[in-house]
């Protein structure tokens, strides 16, 4: 994984296999916070060992609030939050736009991870996209 991806906030899988969210990030390390209650923050060499992304998956899309939309396309899932539409082929997530029609239109790369979809969603609303 780039960490030159991650940001503040970003959702990553810790060393503990569980989810963590980046707390501090250097060119050489990344400090990660467990999600749970009594986790406890972890100091991660980028030399040493790679920070693991987190899969986009339908689960995640629901945990950030995203809202599917029915009677749409024949194959394609369509989720929405806000200004943020995301059109679930199979098992890819790609950006898209929704007309008043409820026509789609794909209008960017493929989402695989959930920071990926962090940071596109705060590079469109200026918002921080949090469970």
């Amino acid at each position: 994984m780039n960490v030159n991806e991650l940001r503040m906030g970003s959702y990553v899988f810790g060393l503990d296999g569980l989810t963590h969210y980046v707390e501090g990030l250097s060119s050489n390390s990344v400090v990660t916070h467990g999600i749970a209650a009594n986790s406890v923050s972890t100091h991660i060499d980028t030399q040493e060992t790679t920070v693991r992304p987190i899969p986009l998956t339908l689960e995640w899309l629901v945990r950030f609030g995203f809202n599917k939309k029915l009677g749409l396309a024949q194959g394609i899932e369509v989720h929405v939050l806000e200004k943020l539409t995301i059109a679930k082929m199979g098992d890819r997530y790609i950006p898209a736009f929704l007309n008043h029609n409820d026509e789609i239109s794909l209008i960017g790369s493929e989402v695989k991870f959930v920071h990926q979809l962090q940071n596109l969603y705060i590079a469109l609303t200026g918002d921080e996209l949090l469970i």
